[in-house]
Protein backbone atom coordinates (compact mmCIF):
# COMPACT_ATOMS: atom_id res chain seq x y z
CA UNK A 1 0.00 0.00 0.00
CA UNK A 2 2.76 2.41 1.09
CA UNK A 3 5.14 0.71 -0.89
CA UNK A 4 2.75 1.77 -4.59
CA UNK A 5 2.39 4.92 -3.43
CA UNK A 6 5.57 5.97 -3.19
CA UNK A 7 5.96 4.47 -6.70
CA UNK A 8 7.52 1.66 -6.10
CA UNK A 9 6.78 -1.22 -8.54
CA UNK A 10 4.28 -3.86 -6.37
CA UNK A 11 3.02 -7.20 -7.45
CA UNK A 12 0.54 -9.54 -5.66
CA UNK A 13 0.30 -13.15 -6.27
CA UNK A 14 -2.83 -14.40 -5.31
CA UNK A 15 -2.07 -18.04 -4.27
CA UNK A 16 -5.68 -19.42 -3.66
CA UNK A 17 -8.91 -18.10 -4.65
CA UNK A 18 -10.30 -18.81 -1.10
CA UNK A 19 -12.74 -21.40 -3.09
CA UNK A 20 -12.92 -23.75 0.03
CA UNK A 21 -14.23 -21.39 2.84
CA UNK A 22 -18.22 -21.72 2.47
CA UNK A 23 -18.41 -25.77 2.69
CA UNK A 24 -21.76 -26.98 2.20
CA UNK A 25 -23.13 -23.33 1.24
CA UNK A 26 -25.48 -23.23 -1.92
CA UNK A 27 -25.32 -19.39 -1.98
CA UNK A 28 -21.24 -19.65 -2.58
CA UNK A 29 -20.57 -22.89 -4.25
CA UNK A 30 -17.01 -23.35 -5.36
CA UNK A 31 -16.88 -22.06 -8.36
CA UNK A 32 -18.84 -19.30 -8.18
CA UNK A 33 -17.27 -18.38 -4.62
CA UNK A 34 -13.69 -18.56 -6.50
CA UNK A 35 -15.39 -16.34 -9.46
CA UNK A 36 -16.69 -13.59 -6.81
CA UNK A 37 -12.95 -13.63 -4.29
CA UNK A 38 -11.12 -12.98 -7.79
CA UNK A 39 -13.12 -9.82 -8.42
CA UNK A 40 -13.33 -8.77 -4.64
CA UNK A 41 -9.14 -9.11 -4.64
CA UNK A 42 -9.29 -7.12 -8.36
CA UNK A 43 -11.24 -4.43 -7.08
CA UNK A 44 -9.67 -4.16 -3.28
CA UNK A 45 -6.10 -4.12 -5.15
CA UNK A 46 -7.45 -1.28 -7.34
CA UNK A 47 -8.35 0.90 -4.43
CA UNK A 48 -4.58 0.45 -2.26
CA UNK A 49 -2.63 0.24 -5.81
CA UNK A 50 -4.13 0.76 -9.16
CA UNK A 51 -0.73 0.07 -10.75
CA UNK A 52 0.12 -3.18 -8.70
CA UNK A 53 0.14 -6.23 -10.78
CA UNK A 54 -2.34 -8.93 -9.64
CA UNK A 55 -0.75 -12.73 -10.47
CA UNK A 56 -3.20 -15.30 -10.15
CA UNK A 57 -2.23 -18.90 -9.34
CA UNK A 58 -5.09 -20.51 -8.57
CA UNK A 59 -3.92 -23.58 -6.48
CA UNK A 60 -6.51 -25.28 -4.43
CA UNK A 61 -7.92 -23.38 -1.42
CA UNK A 62 -6.63 -25.65 1.27
CA UNK A 63 -4.08 -27.98 -0.30
CA UNK A 64 -1.74 -25.63 -0.65
CA UNK A 65 1.01 -27.59 0.56
CA UNK A 66 0.45 -30.06 -1.78
CA UNK A 67 1.01 -27.57 -4.54
CA UNK A 68 4.44 -26.18 -2.91
CA UNK A 69 6.61 -27.17 -5.93
CA UNK A 70 4.35 -24.81 -8.30
CA UNK A 71 4.33 -22.15 -6.29
CA UNK A 72 7.70 -22.09 -5.84
CA UNK A 73 8.36 -22.38 -9.31
CA UNK A 74 5.89 -19.54 -9.62
CA UNK A 75 8.05 -16.79 -7.32
CA UNK A 76 10.78 -18.20 -8.47
CA UNK A 77 9.39 -16.28 -11.94
CA UNK A 78 8.35 -13.39 -10.23
CA UNK A 79 10.59 -12.24 -7.89
CA UNK A 80 14.08 -10.42 -8.54
CA UNK A 81 17.14 -10.06 -6.27
CA UNK A 82 16.63 -7.15 -3.61
CA UNK A 83 12.63 -7.89 -4.00
CA UNK A 84 10.50 -7.23 -0.71
CA UNK A 85 8.51 -9.93 -0.19
CA UNK A 86 5.70 -9.82 2.07
CA UNK A 87 3.91 -13.52 3.15
CA UNK A 88 1.90 -14.65 5.71
CA UNK A 89 4.07 -15.96 8.83
CA UNK A 90 5.10 -20.12 8.18
CA UNK A 91 3.05 -20.45 12.29
CA UNK A 92 0.49 -18.69 11.67
CA UNK A 93 -2.67 -21.23 12.45
CA UNK A 94 -3.97 -21.81 8.58
CA UNK A 95 -2.05 -24.75 6.77
CA UNK A 96 -1.94 -22.53 3.52
CA UNK A 97 -0.52 -19.59 5.08
CA UNK A 98 1.80 -21.62 6.95
CA UNK A 99 2.85 -23.78 3.71
CA UNK A 100 3.01 -20.18 1.44
CA UNK A 101 5.45 -18.76 4.05
CA UNK A 102 7.87 -21.80 4.30
CA UNK A 103 7.69 -21.63 0.34
CA UNK A 104 8.57 -17.90 0.57
CA UNK A 105 10.94 -18.34 3.08
CA UNK A 106 13.01 -20.67 1.21
CA UNK A 107 13.10 -19.35 -2.81
CA UNK A 108 13.84 -15.89 -1.45
CA UNK A 109 17.47 -16.58 -0.05
CA UNK A 110 19.13 -17.60 -2.99
CA UNK A 111 17.58 -14.74 -4.68
CA UNK A 112 18.44 -12.02 -2.08
CA UNK A 113 15.14 -10.82 -1.29
CA UNK A 114 13.83 -9.76 1.98
CA UNK A 115 11.55 -11.36 3.76
CA UNK A 116 8.42 -10.10 6.07
CA UNK A 117 6.39 -12.40 7.25
CA UNK A 118 2.69 -11.23 8.42
CA UNK A 119 0.23 -12.74 10.86
CA UNK A 120 -2.60 -13.34 9.84
CA UNK A 121 -4.82 -16.08 11.83
CA UNK A 122 -2.85 -16.05 14.55
CA UNK A 123 -4.64 -12.67 15.90
CA UNK A 124 -7.31 -15.92 16.42
CA UNK A 125 -5.13 -18.12 18.37
CA UNK A 126 -2.39 -15.41 20.28
CA UNK A 127 -2.53 -12.20 21.81
CA UNK A 128 0.02 -9.89 22.49
CA UNK A 129 2.98 -11.38 24.81
CA UNK A 130 2.23 -15.19 23.46
CA UNK A 131 5.42 -17.61 23.55
CA UNK A 132 4.59 -19.11 20.37
CA UNK A 133 4.87 -15.83 18.70
CA UNK A 134 8.54 -15.02 18.15
CA UNK A 135 7.79 -10.83 18.94
CA UNK A 136 11.75 -10.50 19.14
CA UNK A 137 11.38 -10.26 15.32
CA UNK A 138 8.41 -8.62 14.99
CA UNK A 139 8.46 -4.82 13.69
CA UNK A 140 5.38 -2.22 13.49
CA UNK A 141 4.65 -0.62 10.24
CA UNK A 142 2.29 2.40 11.09
CA UNK A 143 -0.47 3.22 8.71
CA UNK A 144 -1.18 6.64 8.14
CA UNK A 145 -4.69 7.74 8.75
CA UNK A 146 -5.55 8.33 4.36
CA UNK A 147 -3.55 4.99 4.07
CA UNK A 148 -6.06 3.60 6.72
CA UNK A 149 -8.85 5.18 4.72
CA UNK A 150 -8.02 2.99 1.96
CA UNK A 151 -7.40 0.16 3.42
CA UNK A 152 -10.69 0.27 5.35
CA UNK A 153 -12.41 0.60 1.40
CA UNK A 154 -10.03 -2.24 0.36
CA UNK A 155 -11.31 -4.76 3.22
CA UNK A 156 -15.31 -3.46 2.34
CA UNK A 157 -14.93 -4.90 -0.92
CA UNK A 158 -14.43 -8.09 1.05
CA UNK A 159 -18.05 -8.99 1.01
CA UNK A 160 -18.21 -12.80 0.59
CA UNK A 161 -15.68 -12.81 3.76
CA UNK A 162 -17.78 -9.63 5.77
CA UNK A 163 -21.31 -11.19 6.07
CA UNK A 164 -22.94 -14.11 7.62
CA UNK A 165 -23.84 -17.54 4.98
CA UNK A 166 -27.64 -17.54 5.61
CA UNK A 167 -27.82 -21.20 3.46
CA UNK A 168 -25.62 -22.66 6.16
CA UNK A 169 -26.51 -20.64 9.30
CA UNK A 170 -22.34 -19.51 10.24
CA UNK A 171 -21.26 -16.51 10.56
CA UNK A 172 -18.64 -14.12 8.68
CA UNK A 173 -15.58 -15.86 8.18
CA UNK A 174 -14.07 -12.66 9.38
CA UNK A 175 -16.24 -11.05 12.30
CA UNK A 176 -16.42 -7.64 13.66
CA UNK A 177 -13.74 -8.34 16.06
CA UNK A 178 -11.03 -9.85 13.23
CA UNK A 179 -11.61 -6.73 10.92
CA UNK A 180 -11.14 -4.21 13.78
CA UNK A 181 -7.50 -5.58 13.88
CA UNK A 182 -7.05 -5.55 10.53
CA UNK A 183 -7.77 -1.86 10.69
CA UNK A 184 -5.74 -0.68 13.22
CA UNK A 185 -3.31 2.45 12.82
CA UNK A 186 -0.58 -0.06 12.19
Amino acid sequence: MSAGRAGLPCCVVAVTDGEASHPGSLQWPPERLARERMRESARALAVLDPQARLHRLGLPDGRVADHTAALASALRHLLRPGDAVFCTWRMDGHPDHEATGHVCATVIRPLGCRLFEVPVWTWHWAGPGDWRVPWHRSVTLPVAPPLLALKRQALACFQTQLKPDPTTGKAAILPEWATQRLLRHF
